[in-house]
């Protein structure tokens, strides 16, 4: 098992030890922790008011064509979500755009939920609340400011891959693959889980075993591309869009500090230059994770629009939580205040 790195001890840092004197949260007669889910239904709220109001909708992909199997491909491949919208519909009478929102802020609920678990394999309890609340910050960053466009399938994404990295961290293969499947059903960069299985396992497990299940992994996404392929073989647009011609002027105008490109330096929303701060002391499994990065982004420079940030949800945890054990390091850095006399 990857150790946990020491917590630091500073009393006035955000990130508090576990032993520091600190008031407890009041707790429910079922020991549920009621400050911090009402601070997750906030932040949940806050993030669906603020998306919702900015981002627009694709007119190739709107939800109306997305449930009813009429949006382009490949938009109408990602069709998890889009089942699950359909089925409340029916079961409900209720308006798509009204089962949207309410589907979105719960994935954003329960992204903050399993968040909270990861960071916990990392942090201290403590640490791992307060650090879970900065997935939101980032969110903001990369979904309506930086990239207003809505689809009901990107927040689940990260959901998603979250669960997929604990258990991939805890080992649990059994309950990984199901899933692995519906991440994969929900989004096709879901698929990226393999590169993350793959270098986050290669020190830790036999090469026949890291194989196997990267073999098993592929098939699943394959299987599942097939499936709404031949599905939504009849709708319009294409099954792969290359955007290397696009992408190749937006990083050229990129490296000349064009004023419309200078925005995209916030994917992410900036914490990127702490993950270096106290890298020694990272667990390696959140710096081998980082690797993932590679084959990511590359994929992205092929088929996605570079500067359309909401492609990144599931490089979010990756990158974020790193940052979060950058800036931990430098808070624990600063002087303790002397009390007053």
């Amino acid at each position: 098992m990857i150790e946990r790195p020491v917590s630091p001890s500073h009393p006035t840092q955000a990130f508090a030890a576990p032993n520091s004197a600190a008031p407890k949260a009041p707790r429910s007669f079922l020991g549920v922790d009621i400050f911090m889910y009402a601070a997750f239904v906030a932040l949940a709220a806050m993030f669906v008011l603020v998306y919702w109001r900015l981002a627009r909708q694709y007119d190739r992909a709107t939800i109306d064509m997305l449930v009813n199997f009429r949006a382009e491909r490949p938009f109408q491949y990602r069709i998890l979500t889009i089942w699950f919208i359909r089925l409340a519909h029916s079961l409900t009478g209720m308006k798509a755009t009204h089962i949207c929102f309410m589907t979105t802020f719960g994935a954003t609920f329960f992204t903050l939920v399993v968040y909270r678990k990861y960071l916990e394999l990392f942090f201290t309890k403590r640490e791992a609340f307060i650090g879970s609340l900065a997935i939101i910050y980032v969110m903001l960053w990369n979904y309506p400011i930086l990239a207003p466009l809505y689809y009901p399938y990107d927040i689940p994404g990260i959901f998603f891959f979250v669960v997929g990295l604990i258990l991939i961290y805890q080992h649990k293969m059994a309950w990984y693959y199901p899933v692995f499947l519906l991440a994969c059903l929900n989004r096709e960069s879901a698929g990226f889980l393999i590169a993350a299985y793959l270098f986050t396992t290669v020190a830790l497990r036999k090469p026949a075993v890291i194989a196997l299940h990267c073999v098993g992994q592929l098939l699943i996404w394959l299987a599942v591309k097939y499936a709404v392929t031949v599905k939504f073989a009849g709708n319009p647009g294409v099954s792969f869009e290359n955007h290397l011609a696009d992408n190749a002027h937006f990083l050229g105008q990129l490296l000349r500090l064009e004023l419309n490109t200078l925005p995209f330096v916030f994917a992410y929303g900036l914490v990127w230059p702490l993950i270096l701060v106290g890298w020694a002391r990272h667990p390696a499994f959140v710096k081998r994770l980082l690797l993932t990065l590679i084959p990511f982004h590359i994929g992205m420079y092929i088929v996605a629009n570079l500067w359309e940030t909401r492609q990144y949800s599931e490089m979010i945890p990756v990158l974020l939580t790193p940052a979060l054990m950058g800036a931990r390091s430098l808070l624990s850095r600063l002087p303790v205040p002397r009390e007053a006399s």
